[in-house]
């Protein structure tokens, strides 16, 4: 029965031109032996196959990005491969940058061959909600000490606070420093800073943007060769024309619950000056793999019909943009929780992939 399977799937990829068909060879998990046989019965085919997909990403095309939790050093699923995410996913952009294990990095070479590129993401803002957490913690810590110390007559000497400003240098140089030690095909930097800045707030966020920025645009110049992509909120850095040097800009949006909100998001963005509207990305959350989590994943429509967010943005990518931004592709956060899917691993996200890019058919 495999013979004839892999006999009928030959033909078919043969008289569709090959690249047609090239999420089928990876679709559902059962078909993983029968893509593996094809590998080893049919190299020149596979290889024109691979050869056809690589011509495609470098094709112009409206993109697809992927964020992929790869916490999990020891996954009991193929959820957290590289390897297992659809082929004709342009970036996967790895959320843990460090730490990388070997087959990690195998899977990084692999999927090159397939012209995906693998970059990770320096998250500022993580970085800060970590900070502002710990010092959270402290300043319980320090009002119970304080109060049992008051209540003893004793003196209490309170625990310091974590100071941002000076762990931000090292985190920024470790982080950039990945680009090189795990051979990166780019970066992406996530920052959202704040709208509005009282007084005496102003001087810190411009000397941590300095900071941010400045280092990122040595690397920048030092890997003209790298793919660099800025992700969050573009319009409250203070310095626009860094932003000239990001190849793309994302605006992170997953959280957004209705498709007219998101266009506002967008606008607003692009509205202020210096921020530029040529390459502009939405991101979107897949379904969470938390039952009890019924609004990560959806999305209101024009219609006001909750959809499957990853669908309907889909089609928002595709719909014709206004003259003052140009609408380049679709970012799916945390895209592995799209794996699991009764019918078909990473279900939506195939979806998505055939209505922005949808396969020619001959």
């Amino acid at each position: 029965m495999e013979k004839i399977a892999i006999t009928r799937l030959l033909l078919v990829i043969a008289a569709a031109g090959l690249f047609a068909t090239c999420s089928e060879w990876t679709d559902p998990e059962g078909l993983t032996t029968e893509k593996r046989s094809i590998e080893s019965e049919n190299q020149a085919l596979y290889q024109q196959y691979l050869e056809n997909l690589r011509s495609y990403k470098k094709s112009h095309h409206q993109l697809i990005i992927g964020w992929l939790d790869n916490s999990n050093k020891a996954p009991d699923s193929r959820a957290a491969h590289l390897e297992a995410v659809p082929d004709k996913v342009d970036i996967v952009s790895l959320m843990y940058g460090d730490n990388l294990t070997g087959i990690e990095r195998d899977e990084m070479k692999s999927i090159r061959g397939k012209g995906t590129k693998t970059i990770y993401t320096i998250d500022y803002e993580a970085f800060r909600q970590d900070i502002e957490n710990r010092n959270a913690d402290i300043e319980a810590q320090n009002k119970d000490g304080q109060e049992a110390a008051e209540e003893e007559g004793t003196t209490y000497a309170p625990i310091p606070l974590v100071d941002l400003d000076a762990k931000l240098p090292e985190f920024i140089d470790a982080q950039l420093a990945l680009l090189d030690k795990y051979e990166y095909d780019g970066l992406g930097v996530h920052f959202v800073g704040k709208a509005t800045l009282q007084p005496d707030e102003e001087a810190a966020m411009q000397a941590r943007q300095d900071l941010i920025f400045g280092k990122l645009q040595a690397v920048m110049s030092a890997h003209s060769d790298k793919l660099f992509i800025f992700e969050g909120a573009p319009q409250n850095v203070f310095n626009k024309e860094v932003l000239q040097r990001f190849g793309y800009i994302v605006i992170r949006t997953e959280k957004i619950g209705d498709v007219q909100m998101l266009t506002e998001t967008v606008q607003r963005a692009i509205s202020v000056s210096g921020v530029p509207s040529g390459n502009i990305i939405v991101s979107v959350s897949a379904f969470s793999t938390d039952k009890s989590d019924i609004a990560t994943g959806y999305i209101v429509d024009a219609n006001g019909v909750t959809q499957a967010a990853i669908i309907e943005m889909a089609h928002w990518v595709t719909t014709p943009a206004p003259n003052n931004f140009t609408k380049a592709g679709l970012g799916i956060y945390r895209i592995n929780d799209d794996y699991y899917n009764a019918e078909l691993d990473y279900k939506y996200t195939r979806e998505a992939i055939e209505i922005i890019n949808p396969s020619s058919k001959k």
